[in-house]
């Protein structure tokens, strides 16, 4: 009985972060970069690319797309790792620089 009233409060956490991320479901490349992206890529803020210039579809043809989403995952010069966006999986940041490049 004891067992059970230490790991109850543990299996209400898993279960709520469980449903947390789960409902959040997967989001557009647009929200992410509503979200998370457009503070940089819009202003040049820190040296970062203009989404859509051709700088920046310069290190696509360059680099290509998994590249881009390599160094956005891991961060590159002046971003963080994820472009900040912690919670984002892979195909969001894919789909991301895919609306950036639009």
């Amino acid at each position: 009985m004891k067992r059970l009233i230490v790991l109850l409060p543990v299996f209400i956490f898993a279960l709520t972060l469980s449903v947390h991320v789960f409902a959040k479901g997967h989001r557009s490349g647009e929200q992410i970069w509503d979200e998370v992206c457009l503070g940089c890529h819009d202003t040049g803020m820190m040296d970062a690319p203009l989404a859509g210039s051709a700088a920046f579809k310069d290190r696509l043809a360059k680099k290509g797309m998994d590249k881009l989403v390599e160094n956005a995952i891991k961060g590159l010069n002046d971003m963080p790792p994820m472009g900040s966006c912690g919670d984002c999986s892979e195909a969001e940041i894919r789909a991301a620089i895919k609306f950036m490049l639009k």
